[in-house]
């Protein structure tokens, strides 16, 4: 299984950028598919990059956690 990258995509419609990230397999059973999208709402790339979540700390043992906290 080849891992997914973790940079910011643009979405090719809107020009919002997105995370695509793959779901590992013991919460596979929780979450019900095999990969999440999480929109970071900016058009920006440098904006995007800084919105991205933490990798260590985008998964919880309860679930996903939230999308990322928008900063002003």
């Amino acid at each position: 299984m080849s891992l997914m990258t973790t940079r910011p995509r643009k979405h090719p419609e809107t020009g919002i950028y997105y995370l695509r990230r793959a779901v590992p397999a013991d919460l596979l059973a929780l979450i019900g598919k095999r990969e999440e999208k999480i929109s970071l709402g900016a058009k920006d790339p440098a904006r995007a990059k800084s919105l991205m979540p933490v990798p260590s700390l985008s998964w919880t043992s309860g679930g996903r956690t939230s999308a990322p906290a928008q900063s002003c």
